[in-house]
């Protein structure tokens, strides 16, 4: 056993260190979403879906604008734009990472948009429900 430990350590050190995670930057991910949308909107002919991405610009721009007033936008907007040109794999998981965020915020929306519409359809006066 007492051979064991240094064998274990002196192959521990021999091995890379562990990848470490970047913190977390919502603005960042949120301008990347914004490029996901941009180059999604300039690729697609179906006028539905270049809306949809139209929306979502404007959703993570208010996200980042809500969260920080004086940020500017434009050039950082860029600098990821071409950090993001150079790899194709990352704009994949970008595109699938702000597509979920949209698949959730769209579920969220249409639950309040129904929300709504059946207290319009309820009409002033009527008694709340319980």
């Amino acid at each position: 056993m007492r051979r064991l430990v240094p064998i274990a350590l002196g192959c521990a050190l021999c091995l890379p260190p562990p990848a470490v995670a970047q913190p977390a930057d919502p603005a960042r991910d949120d301008l990347r979403c914004m490029v996901i949308m941009t180059m999604f909107a300039a690729r697609t002919e179906d006028p539905a879906l270049r809306q949809g991405a139209v929306t979502g610009f404007g959703y993570y721009m208010g996200r980042l604008k809500g969260r920080d007033p004086s940020i500017e936008v434009k050039p950082r907007l860029i600098d990821e734009a071409r950090g993001m040109m150079a790899d194709a794999e990352r704009v994949k998981a970008e595109a699938a990472r702000c597509g979920g965020d949209m698949q959730v915020w769209g579920r969220e929306t249409k639950e309040i948009g129904d929300a709504l519409q059946a207290e319009g359809r309820r009409g002033p006066g009527a008694p709340q429900p319980r």
